[in-house]
């Protein structure tokens, strides 16, 4: 277990918890407005290289749906573990959000548009999706590790998807992680 030093990242946010080591820099991706599809679909990719160095920690997990039409499909956003991902949209360290502008980029690897990944172990979690005859939208699901976070040792990951859908239902998906 880390000390309980609070981590103090430039922007003034304190993190008093225990488990976040002095040190970690956090990292954030989001997606907005992103249409879900009739088979599964891997909306995002988090892997941590084999020889990264890092251990990476999912921070917060904030999912919303909304449906632009009728959708009757139950697939809901679920998050399990990975041990490979490849293809999709590799997303360029330099660009994703960060407490501080200034501090380095991350050194694992964010992936979105479907890439290909080995899942491992059973689901973490799940968010429901919308479920209507016409336009609707549910309130965000949160996933805040409430005891401290699972850590991502190198050559594991996560993977957030929906095994089946609908092109009627929109994705808003705000993932933030930490890396020591």
């Amino acid at each position: 277990m880390a000390d309980a030093t609070p981590v103090r990242p430039a922007d003034g946010f304190v993190s008093t918890l225990p488990f976040f080591p002095l040190g970690t820099k956090f990292y954030q991706i989001t997606l907005v407005d992103v249409p879900g599809v009739v088979l599964a679909n891997n909306f995002i990719s988090h892997f941590n290289p084999v020889a990264s160095g890092k251990i990476a920690t999912p921070v917060q997990l904030i999912v919303q749906s909304y449906s632009t039409g009728n959708v009757s499909t139950a697939g809901s956003m679920t998050t399990q573990r990975i041990s490979a991902a490849s293809g999709g949209t590799l997303i360029a360290a330099g660009t994703l959000n960060r407490p501080d502008p200034a501090q380095s980029d991350p050194v694992t690897v964010i992936r979105t548009g479907n890439p290909t990944v080995t899942l491992t172990g059973l689901p973490i979690a799940g968010i429901a999706p919308v479920q209507s005859s016409g336009g609707g939208t549910t309130s965000a699901g949160f996933i805040s590790p409430p005891e401290g976070p699972s850590v991502m040792p190198q050559g594991t990951g996560f993977a957030f998807f929906t095994p089946a859908g609908s092109t009627m239902q929109m994705w808003n998906i705000k993932y933030t992680w930490g890396e020591y």
